[in-house]
Formats: C-alpha cells, sequence, structure tokens
C-alpha cells in the first residue's frame, strides 16, 4: 500500500497509506489475548470513533504515508529501545521524554531520602548464604509479578528468563522493581546480562556486598526483542514517516 501511494502521489494523484496500531471492539487485534499482548507493549486499542476521527486529522495532514495509533509511551519507548537505539523515535518528542523519564526512574526508583541506602546496607548486612537465598526469593518473587503469576513457584532458579517468557517489557520491569526493593542502580540489560534467577541473584548479592559473583553455568541465552511518567497530551500518536 505504501508503494502504490507513493506511486500515486507521483503521478500527482491524491493517496494516503495508514498503517494502523490495534483498534478495539473486534478490530484488528482480532482477540483478547492479542489486545492484552499488545497493550503490556505500549499498544493499547483504539475504539472505533477516535480511530475514525484520528483517520480525519491524517486525511488532513495530507502526508503519504502515516501511523495512526494509541501509544503508551512510557511503556512502549524503553522496550522498543532496549536493544538499541531508535532513529524513528528520537524524532518524536513524546517518546523522548517517556526515555528521558526511564532513565530517571531508573536512577531514583525507591530512593526516598535514606531509604535506598538503607535497604542495600540491610541485604549487604546479611551473612553471604543468607544473603544469596533472600535475594533469589526476591528475583524469583518480582519475576513472577512480571509475568502476571501469583507467587514465586512459578519462575525456576535455574531456568532462564527467556524460556520463562520474558521479553524487552518485562525485562525492564523487572529491572524497574529490583532498583526499588534493593535500592541499587541496575542497567536496563540486566536481565540480558543474567540470564537466570540464580545468576541474577549472584549478581546483585555481589554488588551489595562488593564482591566478585561465584562463576555459575550458562543455561541459556538471554531474552531477545524489542517491545514508562505521566500521559502525553495527544493520546493517539499520528506520525509520518518522516516523523514531522
Amino acid at each position: 500500500l505504501d508503494a502504490l501511494a507513493e506511486q500515486r502521489r507521483a503521478r500527482g494523484l491524491a493517496a494516503t497509506s495508514v498503517a494502523w496500531g490495534p483498534w478495539a471492539d473486534g478490530g484488528m487485534a482480532g482477540d483478547e489475548q492479542a489486545e492484552a499482548h499488545l497493550r503490556r507493549r505500549g499498544l493499547p486499542a483504539m475504539a472505533p470513533d477516535t480511530a475514525i476521527a484520528a483517520l480525519q486529522r491524517a486525511m488532513d495532514l495530507d502526508e503519504t504515508t502515516v501511523v495512526v495509533a494509541d501509544v503508551d509511551w512510557q511503556r512502549f519507548a524503553p522496550a522498543f529501545t532496549l536493544a538499541r537505539p531508535s532513529a524513528l523515535l528520537a524524532g518524536l518528542p513524546e517518546a523522548r521524554t517517556a526515555l528521558a523519564a526511564a532513565g530517571d526512574g531508573a536512577d531514583t526508583a525507591g530512593t526516598a531520602e535514606g531509604t535506598a541506602p538503607s535497604r542495600t546496607a540491610g541485604l549487604a548486612a546479611l551473612p553471604d548464604a543468607e544473603r544469596h537465598r533472600v535475594l533469589l526469593d526476591l528475583v524469583r518473587a518480582e519475576a513472577a509479578r512480571a509475568l502476571g503469576h501469583p507467587d514465586l513457584a512459578a519462575v525456576a532458579s535455574d531456568r532462564s528468563f527467556k524460556d520463562l517468557g520474558f521479553d524487552s517489557l518485562t525485562s525492564v520491569e523487572l529491572r524497574n522493581r529490583l532498583n526499588g526493593a534493593t535500592g541499587l542502580r541496575l542497567p536496563a540489560t540486566l536481565v540480558f546480562d543474567h540470564p537466570n534467577a540464580e545468576a541474577l541473584a549472584a549478581f546483585l548479592s555481589a554488588e551489595v556486598s562488593g564482591h566478585a559473583p561465584a562463576a555459575l553455568p550458562a543455561t541459556g541465552p538471554a531474552p531477545a526483542g524489542p517491545a514508562g511518567p505521566g500521559a502525553p497530551d495527544e493520546p493517539i500518536a499520528i506520525v509520518a514517516m518522516g516523523c514531522r
């Protein structure tokens, strides 16, 4: 469709190709499970009335190719750029704001005056074996919550995060949860670098205590894939391919 629209424009004819985000009420997403998956990734389904109104606005822009979607930038942008920066999102003010906020949140989660140092110090004061056990239970519990499981029993300590179902979005969620719970400032690539709960707990224990972690056997590759504070003033994004 994009090529057809470009061809018509080149001939002086009217054409606009619209790449749609998901629609609600039996629209393009198709079913509740698909809608829930997209919503978790920051792409909630648009109400049909909203989508039709957005279509009119898109037509008024007189662009050849546009994207129309309801985007939760706080969720979508950090996950989409987890593996590498995106030139597309760099051109969107809402995405830049969400990415900046996500970076600030990574640095300040759970860091009310005195809170983060006291949490870190409390963990550091534990005996090594107990600290590892506490952190392993913490990682498993927070991983279970990020995946929507009721308790940590769903997260085996030696099973890779990829096999458990982690993607870029849930990896960011787990990092943020552990930031707040431990008082540490953890990298966005945390789950990529430490691919199961056992390895991640060992890393956290070393960060808290200042000791290098013991070597652990690799159990599988880290998760791969693309996949945040106040909502943007304009809930529906209408983006031309040149990010105008």
